[in-house]
């Protein structure tokens, strides 16, 4: 419940989704948001963008979103789906929309990857920066979870491509709205059910006693270098989900 307790303090819970992206985008300019520009959307939206007490690292999960100095106007839409109201149909939707920048209605393979990286790195990696320890949040347990959640993200991103393409080098906008919004329950659209699906694999499947993870400079890939044979306790972990 920690990552979930986190993520609700930052105030996206509390909107449409469909709000979220008309007020991001309407404060943009040229796919970025300078410190004013985000400092009106959180007017508008009601967002926590600072630090507060109990929650000091409000300052670092948006800084994940920096490039350098202003916010990507992107990956703040993904979140926004991620963590707002709203029916799968509707985040599929404005998921496309994001990532279909030439407004072909058709996407490759190599852009839907591209996608569910992105919606898994804001899950567990970005919103794990807002976590610090507490009575109620150990970043230990956290980084631990995560960790074993990265180690088979390939293997879900994987899976999910082939449901949504399966012999297919490229899907329409139909077919990915249909398809991504009923795989897995419609969890691949919020950061919850992300965690969910990777925590579950995680467990279902026998890895290393150590397990190694490389991290790659972006923060956004990972690869399992070493794995043999240790599922963790489900209590051990539960309190970070």
């Amino acid at each position: 419940m920690c990552l979930e307790n986190e993520e609700k303090i930052l105030g996206y819970s509390n909107n449409d989704v469909s709000n979220i992206d008309m007020v991001l985008r309407k404060y943009s300019y040229l796919g970025k948001l300078n410190k004013k520009q985000m400092s009106q959307v959180a007017a508008q939206l009601r967002l926590n963008v600072s630090n507060s007490r109990g929650h000091m690292k409000i300052y670092e999960f948006y800084n994940s979103f920096k490039l350098p100095d202003e916010y990507d106007l992107s990956l703040l839409l993904v979140a926004g789906i991620l963590l707002g109201q709203g029916t799968s149909d509707l985040k599929a939707k404005l998921l496309w929309e994001i990532y279909d920048v030439d407004g072909t209605e058709e996407m490759g393979k190599d852009v839907l990857y591209t996608i569910l990286q992105d919606i898994c790195n804001i899950a567990l990696d970005r919103i794990a920066f807002l976590v610090s320890d507490s009575p109620f949040c150990s970043e230990y347990k956290v980084k631990s979870y995560v960790s074993n959640c990265n180690a088979v993200r390939s293997r879900i991103i994987d899976k999910v491509l082939f449901l949504l393409l399966g012999s297919l080098s490229s899907i329409k906008k139909a077919r990915f709205i249909t398809r991504i919004s009923k795989i897995l329950d419609g969890n691949m659209l919020t950061s919850k059910g992300i965690r969910k699906i990777m925590h579950e694999e995680y467990c279902k499947v026998p890895y290393p006693d150590t397990h190694k993870i490389m991290h790659s400079n972006s923060g956004s890939h990972y690869n399992i270098i070493e794995a043999r044979n240790v599922i963790p306790e489900e209590e051990e972990f539960s309190d970070a989900e």
